[in-house]
């Protein structure tokens, strides 16, 4: 694509669809702007939330609609009219029921099989003929309808795989972007016929003496924060807001933790999702911003609280393996200080070797 491309994710707006099978794209976005160092945010005149990137040479405009699914047509045609972006420019990244769960497809063109939001795209800006990444979502089972199934989330056996599936498509706008349709069929259809290989994931659990809101709260506030993960802390509960811990408070900005990152999603009091980016111990990675995502979920067990966290989105070669090591260690040291932390108090930071 030489010109601007336009990468847009549907989904739909609000906090009760975010972790929904018809949200994918939302997501995929928010990989691509971390991956990217950039931030999606309102933009003045448009239905969406936009970020401005650079991959390289190509200039990428990201975007997810703040219409709903089945009006996605508006926001995308403003956008491709403001940005100068012509139709095959632009690629649509969405859920597919036709699909296997994970499973992804590339392709331009074709019909819109039922999916409300291609549809409204395609009346919009008068043509087919743009890109899209397909995520599939499996079919509905039983006898149960589709408008059902897409607004629910995955199971636990799925989640893995749709992990992986959503940092693959994302690689796969980014190849579409750079390379065009065909390099990125190449690349992402071949071997289809294998299931998703596993995530490289971390996961850890742990069970804690204390009811789910109390365990909420130490999670997803600087105060509860500071009683288990660090001395001090920033969080904004809300899509887009701080996600920073500081561990190194004596430190410069920019070495004390996890400067930068940002909540991606939550339901309260169910999920937490944020931004994770590489200990100083690994300037490598911390120079280039890279950041890797966290899942934490709290579930009530009788009157404790059940705490699942996965960490996922690693990349590739010998930083990242020892970025992976480093955190398999970590998790395990904050998890058991959050556990300490409602059975015998608070971190006492003062005594910190």
């Amino acid at each position: 694509m030489p010109g601007p491309a336009l990468v847009v994710g549907l989904g739909n707006p609000g906090p009760e669809y975010e972790r929904t099978r018809h949200n994918l794209g939302f997501r995929v976005i928010d990989v691509l702007a971390d991956r990217l160092g950039a931030r999606v945010k309102p933009a003045k005149g448009m239905r969406a939330l936009v970020a401005e990137a650079r991959d390289g040479d190509a200039r990428i405009i990201l975007a997810k609609p703040t219409t709903f699914m089945n009006a996605s047509g508006a926001a995308v045609s403003e956008l491709a009219r403001y940005y100068k972006v012509a139709p095959r420019d632009v690629v649509i990244v969405h859920d597919e029921l036709d699909l296997p769960v994970a499973q992804l497809k590339v392709k331009r063109g074709g019909g819109d099989a039922g999916h409300n939001g291609l549809k409204d795209i395609t009346k919009a800006i008068g043509t087919n003929e743009y890109a899209r990444v397909r995520i599939g979502i499996g079919k509905p089972p039983g006898r149960k309808q589709g408008v059902d199934h897409v607004l629910q989330g995955f199971s636990k056996k799925e989640q893995p795989d749709i992990d992986v599936a959503v940092e693959q498509a994302a690689d796969a706008a980014l190849t579409v972007v750079n390379a065009g349709v065909e390099a990125a069929q190449q690349r992402f259809h071949a071997g289809e016929e294998k299931p998703p290989k596993p995530a490289r994931a971390i996961r850890k659990s742990v069970t804690v003496s204390a009811p789910v809101d109390d365990v909420w709260h130490a999670w997803t506030t600087a105060e509860g924060a500071r009683t288990f993960f660090a001395p001090d802390a920033r969080i904004e509960l809300k899509p887009g807001g701080a996600y920073e811990i500081y561990f190194n408070t004596e430190e410069q900005l920019g070495n004390k933790g996890s400067e930068g990152c940002k909540v991606l999603a939550y339901r309260r009091p169910q999920f937490l999702v944020f931004s994770w980016n590489a200990p100083p111990e690994i300037p490598t990675l911390r120079k280039k911003r890279a950041k890797t995502r966290v899942e934490v979920r709290v579930e009530p067990a009788g009157e404790k609280t059940e705490v699942t966290l996965t960490h996922s989105g690693w990349g590739k070669g010998a930083d990242w393996d020892e970025c992976f090591r480093y955190f398999e260690d970590a998790w395990d040291l904050v998890l058991s200080r959050l556990k300490a932390s409602f059975e015998t108090g608070p971190a006492d930071w003062s005594k910190r070797s």
